[in-house]
């Protein structure tokens, strides 16, 4: 799993580079997008397909059935949670809250992702 914060859906430049930085280190040449046929997504892949030389295979599902992409809702909800339960310990830590622009929140959904890849069991019950 990846994840990344963005500042506005769209065209954002930071998640354009984010992606084709990860696309790269995946090291594949044909990735399957899913999405929900939002425009905001759909100009994003667009804008990532042409400044990566990876292929993306554009895979849509109905407006509003976010249902069919379990798995990806899944992870985002367990990314949400994390980031809120680790931005609270550090609110109540420091006794100060971040604005949600500030770096330390981008840098944090990375970092919730990062520990949730490491802390993930395999079919063999171990951690990565």
């Amino acid at each position: 799993m990846l994840a990344g914060f963005v500042a506005s859906k769209g065209n954002d430049e930071y998640a354009v580079k984010h992606a084709c930085m990860h696309l790269g280190r995946l090291g594949h040449k044909r990735v399957t997008m899913r999405s929900d046929q939002e425009n905001a997504i759909e100009e994003l892949a667009r804008k990532i397909e042409s400044k990566t030389a990876v292929g993306i295979v554009h895979n849509e599902f109905s407006v509003g059935e976010s249902q069919s992409n379990g798995m990806v809702e899944k992870a985002v909800q367990n990314v949400q949670r994390q980031v809120r339960i680790m931005s609270s310990g550090r609110e109540e830590r420091s006794g100060t809250k971040l604005k949600r622009d500030h770096l330390i929140s981008a840098l944090l959904v990375i970092h919730v992702a990062n520990t949730i890849n490491r802390q993930r069991a395999g079919l063999d019950g171990r951690t990565t």
